[in-house]
């Protein structure tokens, strides 16, 4: 291990030091011993530190970072472009008019159009918010700033504002550029409830940064958030984040075209095709986390391609590692979208709102969010209208209504507190009992069946057209 050397100014200082002790112990004056001591003791101790490996490495640390610049955020150049992010056509529209005001701005100010100050990415982990970022910063060819949400989260007083004031000057500094907060939930929460001045005075910065932006300062902020729904009203109106972009899980076209980037570099004998309408409800993450974990199953069992038993070998501890999607076999996939279907059927007729009826994943909205009556019962119906289908029609059963009847029971226990707590006929057994005749009662097997077919070509049924 290497040591300091000692420089002139510290020899001089030890020197000083030894010389008081010596007369410390010559003068017999009683106060002069004790405070000369000390004073020797203090600047041979001054000496050892400052040649300290710790002391010598922060001061190392401390010069390099002013050389390198105030800020601790650096530009990146993404290499990442639309041909590498598959799917999420539907959204493409919206981000290309970004990329082209960067490219050609005079055409837009001709118009009078401005570059919206800040665009917010929703939607479930893994559908590729972050990969979207990056492919338009790749395309646009302008700086591209990252920072997590959680990375301005501190506990200390000032520190979460001061890197939100560092990160908007520095991307001012480097525009036309790009910022992406990924995860910004962790800092953009609604104020209130569970006290953090911190927090709330990191909100209030990145707030008034947004707003301190001139329509012409060439900087975009694109955000990432999983729970739109926790961000505060202030972070969501007018001239911050101007546009929302939701972006969905791939539909089947879409896994189609991701499973065939994932698999282009490992030599294999699968039906990519088959694959993509078994992976129902599967995110862009966790077809390539499938990808992978087949690959490496193969190459374990020494095989030279990558074949579907290396799929159905790892397609479990994939789902169960991912939370994502369905694997649905062709006898399943036309059962689940039979009991999809009842259920969509059910709550438009019945009442309950939802955006569309999907083949994999969860449409029906929560029943903390729905507030009257009527619509809580419609939707407790709709919630048991699958399970019931399979009654009317003397159809077997599958493993996948087991989270229906869960939230069910749940609806169930809501409805009677709220709506009947003096309820003496059963309960939320009773209740769920009648719900499911309900259900029963309404089915018309001709609309259910069209429903049906829609789903298995689309996987997805909007509520307008039901």
């Amino acid at each position: 291990m290497t040591t300091a050397k000692l420089d002139s100014l510290q020899i001089a200082t030890l020197a000083i030091a030894g010389l008081l002790l010596i007369l410390s112990f010559a003068i017999s004056t009683p106060w002069f011993a004790p405070i000369v001591t000390l004073i020797a003791a203090a600047a041979a101790l001054i000496v050892l530190v400052r040649r300290s490996p710790t002391f010598q490495f922060a001061k190392k640390n401390s010069v390099a970072a002013g050389a390198a610049g105030d800020s601790i955020f650096t530009p990146m150049r993404s290499n990442v472009t639309f041909k590498r992010v598959a799917g999420l056509k539907s959204v493409r529209e919206e981000l290309d008019e970004i990329v082209d005001y960067f490219k050609n701005p005079s055409k837009y100010k001709r118009f009078g159009v401005v570059l919206p100050r800040g665009v917010l990415l929703a939607g479930p982990p893994g559908v590729g918010k972050t990969l979207m970022a990056k492919a338009i910063a790749g395309e646009a060819g302008v700086a591209f700033f990252y920072a997590s949400g959680s990375s301005f989260a501190h506990l200390y007083v000032g520190v979460g504002p001061k890197k939100i004031s560092e990160l908007f000057a520095t991307a001012r500094k480097h525009a036309p550029s790009i910022v992406f907060i990924d995860e910004i939930d962790a800092v953009g929460r609604t104020r209130g409830g569970a006290r953090s001045d911190e927090r709330e005075n990191t909100l209030n910065q990145l707030l008034t940064e947004m707003d301190g932006f001139e329509s012409h300062s060439g900087v975009v902020v694109l955000a990432a958030t999983n729970r739109i729904e926790l961000l505060d009203d202030a972070l969501l109106r007018p001239g911050r984040f101007d546009r929302r972009i939701e972006i969905s899980p791939p539909n089947l076209s879409d896994r189609k075209e991701i499973l065939k980037i994932v698999f282009n570099d490992k030599p294999h004998s699968l039906n990519l095709a088959k694959l993509a309408e078994k992976t129902a409800g599967f995110s862009g993450a966790a077809l390539a986390a499938l990808a992978n974990e087949a690959a490496l199953y193969a190459l374990r069992r020494n095989a030279e391609k990558v074949g579907q038993s290396d799929i159905d070998a790892i397609k479990e501890k994939v789902i169960s590692l991912k939370k994502s999607g369905e694997w649905l076999e062709d006898d399943m996939r036309e059962k689940r979208a039979r009991y999809q279907s009842a259920k969509a059927f059910a709550a438009k007729r019945l009442g309950a709102k939802f955006e569309a009826a999907k083949l994999a994943g969860e449409f029906l909205p929560d029943h903390n969010n729905v507030s009257s009556e009527t619509e809580l019962f419609a939707l407790l119906c709709a919630r048991l209208a699958g399970i019931a289908w399979w009654r009317f029609t003397d159809e077997k059963g599958a493993n996948f209504c087991e989270s229906d009847g869960a939230a069910a029971r749940k609806i169930a226990e809501r409805y009677i507190a709220v709506y009947d707590p003096f309820d003496d006929e059963g309960g939320a057994q009773q209740l769920m009992k009648r719900a499911t005749k309900t259900a029963i009662d309404i089915f018309d097997s001709a609309a259910i069946e069209k429903i049906s077919k829609t789903l298995l070509e689309n996987e997805s049924a909007p509520f307008e057209v039901l």
